[in-house]
């Protein structure tokens, strides 16, 4: 042993326990950082030496290995990586030795100092057991016990692992029964904390849940459903037996499908129309149900042909337009006693400042008549309605005109001016407009019948083809109603036809303006036209629900692939419908038990004879079989199915008709059945020639429009027929006689609704026509009987089935007033 160590050993020795203990810890802790960064440091060299030997730089791959021996002498891979290195350079081997003896020696001190450690480390427990820190002891005795474990094999160590075992002991011996006491009171006073701490939490996470689901719900109202199930999900981790946590989750998974269908809808609609709408754009260059021209093309036209109501007249003077307006506004007195016509004249231009002149000749007249002018008592009366009372009064064919700027009392053949001849076009009023009557699907063609009707074909040409007003009654109406009394005066004025479409006028220009407004007036109600746009709402909602158990195909003894029927008698309670039969045989028992001498049979087969519903069937679903295949054989067959239907299918035919004209839209279905048979006898045989009927199914709604007078209202007589065909179609079967083949006869059935009424909507409004449903309820139940009452067993004796079928047809009509001669009067900017 070295001096240094000798008087590191007396130090250690001298000092008090505790400064001592602590050195202890200090130069362990020392110790084992300088071993880590040893060893890390030896790692090092050896990489670095293997990085040069590889680039066949030996001499630096010494220099690193020589590096890893000074700080691990005994380190067996670096002394042999260094004895390999060294052989390639050539160095003599007794070098070789020297340096593995230099190595040795350098091992040997580390050994002796890991012994004067461990002999420190023992004598130190030693001291704390008999101090009674029995935890301290063992934890330094079994330090010195794990040390000499892990040294070298060829470490001596003399009487010290002997000596640190039984320190171990002693120290393990002393510290059990005060430890465990220390365990239980820390353990129970950690669980009494946990429980506590445990407590806290719950209350606080509840709080936690509490808020976060308020939250959650706020977002839900907010249709934020990813946030609220993003929250929902974050309680259920937490608690996964949150039950509104799970109902909020649920909640926004449906809300937010529901959400994600409706916009997906929504934008595929939106998309959709685009779409068409650009494709249609480039066929029809409108999209309103009355689209007026562009405005360019319209103004030019308007300047080639001239407006509806000119007629080609001279336009009127603005200052005889004023001056008629100054007639309508002012308003005198009348208080006419014994006075000329001159006097009166003169006396409404004092009291109105309008001008007004009397025809010399009629004065003149007048004065060889000695007729006088008495009007007394009229009060706050227009200069218009005067002058009219006036002229009517005084002579015979008098009448006031406007010219040069004045009021002009003359002759009446003189105000009215010189006759103009004008034709007025009347085409428009008196073609014929054909009523189109709507197809009868009420009724299945006999034989014979079938094929076009000339009624009930559209563009044929005995459908009934109505006028709106014929000529002569329109020459009539002018006649009647503008300046009646002219037309016969012998004053040159007349009216007549220069063909079937128009009328020759010869009148002055005022009646000319007055029969073109009047032939207006009648194409606002006649040509007017009426759009109706119909929706076809069918809705459908059905469920089914069919859930049964049947024993049936066994073979005897169990072998499935054999067949066991029951007797005949049994046939007569029982259809020998199970496994694909036709119903004429015996069934096949379910059950089976067979001890050689005794056989029994048994089969329930509790199914529907008919179908359970008639829009969804109760194929597909569950089939369940289980057999049990001993002396006693049963195979049981289980059937479970449920399907429901929601559908909602819309159409929308729009229609454009005159005012009274009947019009009608279809959405039919036609289906072709055999009719009947036409028989050409051949030689020993009958020839069956089919004749071929179509049936219709689907809905009619013939309609007739009527505008009111104030062209607010539109009266529509309604007639709307539903017609569905049941299917499948039933069929008779027969034969032509002797042994010819038999025919097959269909014999279709319709199911038909019938509406008929007239209503009165306002223009751009609608009306609602339905009650056209259908509903089937069926609930039923097949068992066989105290079998099925048996509770639990009872199930597999039973057949139940729920079938609810609703359809309803809806009906929204609107109808819009398209009056083509608003588009005349309106300014050009307004279109």
């Amino acid at each position: 042993m070295k001096p240094a160590t000798f008087i590191l050993l007396a130090l250690a020795l001298a000092v008090p326990a505790a400064a001592q203990d602590a050195r202890v810890t200090q130069e362990r802790a020392r110790l084992d950082l300088l071993a880590q960064k040893t060893q890390l440091m030896v790692e090092r060299h050896l990489a670095n030496a293997r990085a040069f030997e590889e680039r066949l730089d030996l001499s630096a791959a010494e220099r690193e290995l020589l590096a890893a021996r000074d700080l691990e002498p005994a380190n067996r891979v670096v002394l042999d990586t260094l004895s390999q290195i060294q052989l390639l350079l050539g160095k003599p081997e007794a070098e070789a030795r020297v340096l593995a003896q230099s190595a040795a020696q350098r091992y040997a001190a580390q050994q002796q100092q890991m012994r004067i450690l461990a002999q420190q480390d023992l004598a130190r427990a030693e001291q704390l057991l008999k101090a009674g820190d029995a935890q301290e002891a063992e934890r330094l005795a079994r330090g010195v016990v794990n040390t000499i474990a892990w040294s070298s094999a060829s470490t001596d160590w003399g009487n010290l692992p002997d000596a640190a075992r039984q320190t171990l002991q002693r120290a393990e011996a002393m510290a059990g029964g005060a430890a465990e006491a220390q365990r239980q009171q820390r353990e129970a006073e950690a669980y009494a904390k946990l429980q506590q701490e445990e407590l806290s939490l719950e209350h606080q996470a509840e709080a936690r849940h509490v808020a976060m689901l308020d939250t959650a719900w706020q977002r839900f109202m907010a249709n934020d459903f990813d946030g609220a199930a993003e929250l929902a999900r974050a309680v259920l981790e937490e608690d996964r037996g949150n039950s509104y946590a799970q109902e909020l989750l649920d909640a926004t998974r449906d809300a937010s499908r529901s959400a994600a269908s409706e916009r997906f809808q929504r934008d595929r609609v939106e998309s959709y129309a685009r779409w068409r709408e650009s494709m249609e754009s480039v066929r029809i260059p409108y999209n309103d149900v009355l689209t007026g021209p562009d405005k360019e093309h319209w103004a030019e036209i308007t300047r080639l042909r001239g407006g509806g109501r000119s007629l080609g007249l001279a336009e009127a003077d603005p200052e005889a337009a004023a001056l008629r307006e100054r007639l309508m506004g002012t308003r005198m007195d009348a208080d006419f006693e014994e006075l000329t016509l001159e006097q009166v004249a003169n006396n409404i231009f004092f009291t109105t400042d309008i001008p007004i002149s009397v025809d010399p000749e009629v004065s003149q007249d007048l004065d060889s008549a000695a007729e006088y002018v008495n009007l007394r008592g009229l009060r706050d009366l227009p200069v218009h309605s005067l002058l009219n009372i006036l002229t009517s009064s005084v002579g015979e064919g008098l009448a006031w005109t406007i010219r040069n700027g004045r009021v002009y009392v003359t002759k009446a053949e003189k105000a009215a001016g010189l006759p103009v001849p004008r034709v007025h076009n009347i085409q428009d009023l008196t073609f014929p407009i054909t009523d189109f009557k709507g197809v009868d699907i009420r009724d299945i063609p006999l034989p014979g019948e079938a094929g076009d009707d000339a009624e009930t074909t559209v563009f044929a040409s005995e459908l009934d083809r109505v006028k709106l007003i014929e000529p002569d009654e329109v020459l009539n109406l002018v006649r009647e109603n503008i300046a009646r009394e002219s037309w016969d005066a012998g004053l040159g004025y007349s009216i007549d036809f220069v063909d079937s479409n128009n009328l020759l006028v010869i009148h002055t220009p005022e009646v000319q303006q007055q029969v073109a407004s009047f032939l207006d007036d009648l194409r606002a109600f006649s040509t007017s036209m009426v759009t109706l746009e119909a929706r076809f709402y069918a809705l459908t909602d059905a469920f089914i629900e069919e859930i049964g158990t049947d024993l049936r195909g066994l073979g005897p003894s169990g072998q499935l692939g054999e067949e066991f029927e029951l007797d005949d008698i049994a046939l007569e309670n029982t259809q020998g419908l199970d496994n694909n039969g036709d119903g004429t045989g015996a069934p096949k028992a379910g059950a089976f038990f067979d001890d050689v001498d005794q056989v029994y049979g048994m089969a329930t087969e509790n199914f529907f004879g008919n179908p359970l519903g008639s829009l969804l069937s109760t194929v597909g679903g569950g089939a369940f079989q289980f057999a049990i295949l001993d002396d006693t054989s049963v195979n049981i067959v289980m059937t479970a199915i449920e399907k429901s239907r929601n559908a909602f299918e819309i159409s929308s035919p729009v229609v454009s008709v005159y005012n009274t004209q009947r019009a009608f839209v279809t959405v039919v279905n036609q289906v072709s059945f055999v009719q009947g048979y036409d028989v050409d006898v051949a030689t020993a045989a009958f020839i069956a020639d089919p004749n071929i009927g179509v049936v219709q199914e689907g809905i009619v709604l013939d309609v007739r429009p009527t505008i009111s007078f104030d062209r607010k209202y539109v009266t529509l007589d309604v007639q709307t027929t539903v017609a569905n065909l049941t299917r499948p179609i039933r069929e008779i079967t027969t034969n032509l006689g002797g042994a010819s083949t038999e025919v097959s006869f269909a014999l279709p059935q319709l199911d038909v609704q019938d509406a008929q009424t007239t209503v009165v909507v306002p223009d751009g409004g609608s009306v609602m026509l339905g009650g056209f449903k259908h509903v089937l309820y069926r609930n039923r139940t097949a068992e066989s009987p105290w079998l099925a009452d048996i509770p639990v067993l009872g199930f597999f004796f039973r057949e139940k089935g729920l079938s609810d079928e609703m359809t309803d047809l809806i009906i929204v009509m609107r109808a819009t007033i398209s009056d083509y001669s608003e588009l005349e009067g309106a300014p050009v900017s307004a279109r």
